[in-house]
């Protein structure tokens, strides 16, 4: 993807761009004479690969198991809450499998994992077991929540958890 061609022609900002889990970075070259740009880019061309998520393979990783058996608690007048606050903090890309149950009916599980513009949701029906995995960028864009659409006062307990830290293959690796 080129500077110039990429957002004139298909009208694709790099921004939007390096927000896809599944294009990889593999290399960038900047131009030497760098002109007025006005799309606010670096002028130059940078190389991506494709990877589908359910593709993208482990070369190696550390495995935490986790037993949380902490309560979340959800008010009436609650309509999202952080659910960030039974997870470590994560300074690189991190698998992490999530068991919980709520207490009560209404309750939805939402996971954003590109700043409100892409998400997944997952109703909580009362004291049934749920488990997902959720990848956590190193850079932030992610969040996992509670939503009280159905204003219900109610609670969340956390199961377990299992994170998976995770290293890609060489040719990805930096590039996350």
């Amino acid at each position: 993807r080129d500077s110039h061609f990429g957002p004139v022609e298909m009208y694709l900002p790099l921004t939007e761009l390096a927000k896809h889990p599944e294009i990889v970075k593999v290399k960038k070259f900047i131009s030497s004479e760098q002109v007025n740009d006005p799309y606010g880019e670096t002028e130059g061309v940078v190389i991506y690969q494709y990877i589908p998520s359910d593709q993208q393979q482990l070369i190696d990783y550390k495995k935490i198991k986790l037993y949380a058996g902490q309560h979340i608690r959800i008010k009436k007048d609650q309509e999202y809450t952080d659910v960030h606050s039974v997870l470590p903090k994560f300074n690189q890309d991190t698998k992490v499998t999530l068991s919980l149950t709520s207490l009560k009916k209404g309750l939805v599980l939402v996971y954003d994992f590109n700043l409100n513009k892409e998400y997944s949701a997952m109703d909580l029906n009362a004291k049934e077991l749920k488990i997902s995995t959720f990848l956590f960028r190193k850079k932030g864009d992610t969040r996992l929540y509670i939503w009280n659409p159905r204003k219900v006062e109610g609670e969340i307990v956390i199961e377990g958890i299992d994170i998976k830290k995770v290293k890609y293959h060489p040719l990805m690796s930096s590039q996350r």
